[in-house]
């Protein structure tokens, strides 16, 4: 799956990028594979907020008009990215049944 990966007030560090292709990219990318590679393209942000905590959304539109979208917030990056693949992961594996 090709990620865009989007920081803000975060340094997107070697550490946090292999955490997200570890805990996203390829958590997701294995419900994806009957889609073609130009197909896979979703977009993630991570803001760091006031209050510490990080707050992660996750884009992906997928053929015949489904939008894929979920938003978490956790004081831990990793917690943060967890809650997120698994919101992802229902999406997508309830896309996959329909199509």
């Amino acid at each position: 799956m090709n990620l865009k990966i989007v920081g803000d007030r975060i340094h997107l560090t070697p550490a946090i990028k292999f955490l997200i292709d570890e805990k996203i990219n390829q958590r997701i990318g294995k419900f994806l594979t009957h889609l073609s590679s130009d197909i896979q393209v979703a977009a993630i942000w991570i803001q760091k907020e006031k209050l510490g905590l990080f707050k992660v959304n996750f884009d992906m539109e997928l053929p015949g008009q489904k939008h894929v979208y979920a938003e978490t917030e956790h004081i831990l990056l990793e917690s943060a990215l967890v809650d997120l693949s698994h919101q992802v992961e229902k999406q997508i594996k309830k896309y996959c049944h329909r199509s």
